[in-house]
């Protein structure tokens, strides 16, 4: 069942899962590396941390861009909560009503992607663009998309729709979800 007007159905797991298999590779670093190639052809790295903010925990990144923005999730008492770090502070990327958010991707442009629970009683989630400082769902009132994985340069994103409960595959556009 969608939630009264959104077209958002529930779908915490789907992306839980995918994004716990794609950070399982990060999540014992939780850290930016940058590799620095030194003039005798070897490959050297320096190891910056990155910190949540007061209060937060167990920040985990899912993406960099080649600007070294990394966004992901931290845990803020019992919620996951979507982050930016652009080199020295983490910042809270909001929410689209819910208690938990967690950004996926970012591009070249800073547009990042990811989704966010609707209420605090949890269920159903909407994936959001954050662009200008500003958290939007993506898709429109009849075509809202559940979950964003991925954005490139373009601003051409992919994610899902659960329409019925199940899956399905979708390329959001400024202008379309096909």
């Amino acid at each position: 069942p969608s939630a009264p007007g959104t077209g958002c159905s529930p779908a915490k797991s789907y992306l839980m899962k995918t994004m716990a298999s794609k950070t399982s590779l990060w999540i014992s670093l939780s850290l930016l590396l940058v590799a620095t190639i030194a003039s005798a052809g070897e490959i050297r790295y320096s190891v910056t941390p990155i910190s949540a903010p007061s209060g937060g925990y167990a920040p985990t990144p899912n993406a960099v861009n080649a600007s070294g923005q990394v966004v992901g999730y931290y845990i803020s008492g019992n919620s996951e909560r979507a982050f930016l770090w652009s080199g020295s502070a983490m910042i809270d990327l909001g929410d689209l009503g819910g208690p938990e958010s967690v950004a996926a991707d970012i591009n070249a442009q800073g547009e990042i992607v990811g989704f966010s629970y609707l209420s605090d009683t949890g269920g159903d989630t909407c994936a959001f663009i954050y662009s200008g400082g500003t958290m939007s769902p993506l898709g429109n009132d009849v075509e809202r998309v559940t979950q964003a994985f991925a954005i490139n340069d373009d601003g051409v994103a992919v994610g899902i729709q659960s329409p019925n409960g199940y899956p399905t595959a979708v390329k959001i556009t400024d202008t379309e979800v096909t």
